[in-house]
């Protein structure tokens, strides 16, 4: 007995000793954090895909860096700080490159700007521009090699030399559209020039874009500036063999996001972020995983007993 009241009045007085003793965070501390939005491996399985994101005050925003970790080396090499978060960098099929799209700094004439995508080389550590035209880029993805991406771009409003400054604000954000190409170029001479060819127009905004072997699909979500209509989120495929025939995968009424394909592509992964609708088809519940057989097309809900909120998954 005489034992258990010592031990009991041992680690009172330790961990007392240790509050006293441990620091308290100030107010710059507190809000002076780094998250990760994007770790990733490469297919090789020896090296990691790292982004920070950490507040910037000097600037008075997020920096967004992009870094290398050799797994068996255990070392970390530095890419870049010139990250454009909107879409996330992407490692190509065999694991020797990583695209990734730079911050546009230019704030004048920016639809008269050139774009371009950066490829960074694990062989040779350099990155190397690749220019893909004057639209906005919404999103991207690699095709089955190293010497070809999909890329999905915002369409050049006709009418904005016409209205110059002036804001059309219904008729400018919900009729916009969308158009894919798929963009050629040589990962080992990029002094030659690159190929552009045109997939097809769509009638929406595209948020995320995949492709598959399965089937030579590219499988995209549809979006919109203004949450009104949820028809307005949906996915859709387009087979490459009748580029013509654009397919619909869900009529759902939520927002699909965080797509990603299963090892073998035949299955499609996404987050459903349910919300009312007119329709009352849903009620607003948490966040829950889904998969599509692109095979049949039957949905099948995981964690379907879990009751919390499904943030993340991996694959």
């Amino acid at each position: 007995m005489l034992i258990r009241l010592y031990l009991l009045l041992l680690l009172q007085i330790l961990s007392c000793y240790s509050i006293e003793t441990k620091s308290k965070l100030n107010f710059d501390e507190f809000f002076n954090y780094t998250t990760f939005p994007l770790l990733k491996f490469s297919s090789t399985g020896r090296h990691l895909l790292i982004q920070t994101k950490r507040p910037s005050w000097n600037t008075n925003s997020y920096e967004n860096t992009l870094w290398l970790y050799d797994i068996q080396n255990q070392t970390k090499k530095f890419i870049t700080t010139n990250l454009r978060t909107s879409i996330q960098p992407q490692w190509s099929p065999s694991g020797n490159y990583i695209i990734f799209l730079p911050k546009n700094h230019s704030s004048i004439n920016k639809q008269q700007s050139e774009e371009y995508v950066y490829l960074y080389s694990l062989h040779s550590d350099t990155v190397l521009p690749i220019q893909i035209g004057k639209e906005t880029p919404l999103a991207l993805t690699w095709s089955n090699n190293d010497s070809s991406i999909y890329l999905a771009v915002k369409s050049i409003d006709e009418e904005n030399d016409l209205w110059k400054d002036v804001i059309q604000y219904r008729e400018n954000i919900i009729r916009k559209t969308s158009i894919i190409y798929r963009i050629d170029f040589n990962s080992n001479n990029h002094s030659l020039p690159v190929e552009k060819s045109l997939i097809r127009n769509v009638s929406f905004l595209i948020n995320q874009l995949l492709y598959t072997p399965f089937g030579e699909k590219l499988i995209f979500s549809s979006a919109s500036v203004v949450i009104e209509n949820l028809d307005d989120f949906e996915l859709y495929f387009i087979d490459l063999r009748n580029i013509s025939v654009l397919s619909k995968l869900t009529n759902n009424e939520i927002v699909e996001t965080a797509l990603q394909l299963s090892i073998d592509g035949q299955h499609l992964f996404f987050l459903a972020w349910h919300r009312s609708s007119n329709k009352k088809l849903f009620n607003d519940t948490q966040n829950r995983l889904y998969s599509i057989n692109l095979a049949n097309g039957i949905i099948t809900r995981f964690g379907e007993h879990f009751d919390g909120s499904i943030d993340g998954y991996t694959i």
